[in-house]
């Protein structure tokens, strides 16, 4: 556990796991698709990949806008 609060203090490291949790909600979501799941199981995780997706942009422009002053 120690392991990912390092990995997390560290831009770079929040990007990855950011990263690692939407694949993985992707990958997940395929499946489920794949499988005949409910339509609300599959919602919320195309919804849950979206907002990851928003948050590893944003993280992205706050590191540019870090980097230029």
């Amino acid at each position: 556990m120690d392991i990912v609060i390092n990995i997390n203090n560290q831009t770079n490291g929040r990007d990855k796991l950011a990263r690692l949790a939407q694949y993985t909600s992707r990958l997940v979501w395929h499946q489920l698709e794949q499988r005949n799941a409910d339509k609300y199981s599959i919602d919320r995780l195309k919804s849950l990949e979206s907002n990851l997706s928003s948050f590893r942009k944003d993280l992205d422009d706050v590191w540019t806008f870090a980097i230029q002053r």
